[in-house]
């Protein structure tokens, strides 16, 4: 496998450096939609997974979450595949009868309007009751305001979703959810469901 990769490693390393010479000159060259952010070490790392067949849960998955958990400042940290579950693992634990301050089932957790069926989906996978509230108009992200008047007896949670990188007005959620005791689980799809401030009953 590593001499596979030995082979033609030097053609990528050529590659990468090739697109990154391309001069830029003003009201000629064509500006993309997009850039990837990844380089010659990310596809010898791609291709040196593929090549050895193992491409779920191996070392350098176990890698990733020791450095991800000790960059977050956190004892661990875990690897999904996908965001929907990453909020359905975020919710069983939550719900999980061990956990003392569980969320309870039949409860209510309060998530925005525009979302994805991946958040509404794991609230109801867990026995609780998703209460969609509006979104500000602008950013398409959760209206604190709106989570506010929603809140009752029945609420344990706060799920908000940062609508496509644009970042929730968290600080004011932190309170809501501060002043009300409930959990606020908020994380980015793009990188992890603990990416962001969260808070917990006390």
């Amino acid at each position: 496998m590593s001499e596979t990769l030995d082979r033609v490693r030097p053609y990528i390393r050529k590659h990468f450096q090739a697109r990154d010479k391309h001069e830029f000159v003003p009201g000629k060259t064509k500006i993309p939609l997009i850039i990837p952010s990844y380089g010659a070490d990310e596809v010898e790392e791609a291709l040196e997974s593929m090549l050895s067949t193992w491409v779920t849960m191996g070392k350098k998955v176990k890698r990733f979450e020791e450095m991800f958990a000790e960059y977050l400042g956190s004892k661990h940290a875990v690897m999904v595949n996908s965001g929907s579950s990453a909020n359905l693992l975020t919710l069983s634990v939550l719900t999980n009868p061990l956990l003392q301050d569980r969320i309870m089932p039949r409860t209510e957790i309060i998530t925005p309007a525009v979302t994805w069926a991946t958040t509404v989906y794991p609230i109801a996978n867990v026995g609780c009751t998703p209460v969609l509230v509006d979104v500000n108009p602008e950013t398409m992200n959760i209206e604190p305001e709106e989570v506010k008047k929603a809140i009752d007896p029945q609420t344990s949670a706060i799920m908000p979703v940062h609508l496509l990188g644009c970042p929730c007005e968290v600080d004011e959620l932190v309170k809501v959810a501060s002043d009300r005791n409930l959990y606020l689980l908020s994380g980015t799809w793009a990188l992890s469901a603990s990416s962001c401030p969260t808070t917990s009953p006390q």
